[in-house]
């Protein structure tokens, strides 16, 4: 089952400047690893500690909130160009932003607040902020480059509002599988888009029908052996995204190479 808030390779809402990406490169995988931000598949969502009672033990109560993606793209900039990219964070106590891009060919700030490079290995680096109490605004981004240079982002939030998608591990090859989407704190009258995403970037629609309050579930059939995912996006003024993954069989039952 995937994280809330998660993945690599999930569709994103989209910015005034950024193209809508599913962070498919492998360079990407490793900026999240390194990065440990709930946007990355596989990465459990960080979450704030469990509440204590005066003694020091845990206690019951409602469940942490977690940092939340909401928002992930990928945008070209050229040297010397200066970009702003709104965000909106919903009123949370505290968010984190994180671009990735070339070593030492980025400035970038929000606010008064300008976020810290850490290189990571083979010629790229994270740019980072924690934000506590953060204010709606632009985040600046500048190329001091003398080149080109592609830019990933993301921005989560600590929120209760949390999209989970959750399919099987393996699958067969021409045979439907389940899969069931959950939003906490879903608004009436909202629904998640959900595609069947192929090793190709090919999308497939999947249907879905209401369990619940704020449940869905749907079948897909996978047309043939390989790795899929299944991305669920909600958009509007709260957009989420998440993902899950499943390694498909071929009708013989073997994975291949």
């Amino acid at each position: 089952m995937s994280s809330p808030g998660t993945p690599d390779d999930r569709i994103a809402p989209s910015r005034p400047g950024f193209r809508r990406t599913r962070h498919g490169a492998a360079a990407l995988i490793l900026f999240c690893a390194v990065v440990g931000i709930s946007a990355c598949v596989g990465e459990a969502s960080r979450t704030s500690p469990p509440a204590t009672s005066p003694d020091g033990s845990e206690s019951a109560g409602p469940s942490a909130e977690a940092f939340e993606r909401i928002f992930a793209g990928r945008r070209t900039l050229n040297a010397g160009e200066t970009i702003n990219v709104p965000l909106t964070f919903e009123g949370a106590s505290a968010a984190m932003l994180s671009l990735y891009a070339p070593t030492g060919s980025l400035t970038a700030r929000i606010g008064q607040m300008t976020l810290l490079e850490t290189p990571i290995g083979n010629g790229f680096s994270t740019y980072d902020a924690e934000l506590t109490d953060p204010i709606d605004g632009d985040l600046m981004i500048t190329n001091g480059s003398t080149s080109a240079v592609d830019v990933d982002a993301t921005a989560s939030t600590a929120t209760g509002r949390q999209l989970v998608v959750s399919v099987p591990p393996t699958g067969i090859a021409g045979q439907p599988f389940t899969v069931e989407i959950k939003l906490s704190n879903a608004a009436d009258g909202e629904t998640p888009s959900v595609v069947l995403v192929d090793d190709a970037n090919v999308t497939t629609p999947v249907a879905i029908s209401a369990s619940g309050p704020g449940t869905w579930v749907g079948t897909v059939t996978p047309p043939r052996q390989g790795g899929f995912r299944v991305a669920a996006t909600i958009g509007g003024d709260q957009p989420r995204s998440a993902v899950d993954l499943i390694d498909v069989a071929s009708p013989d039952g073997s994975f291949g190479l």
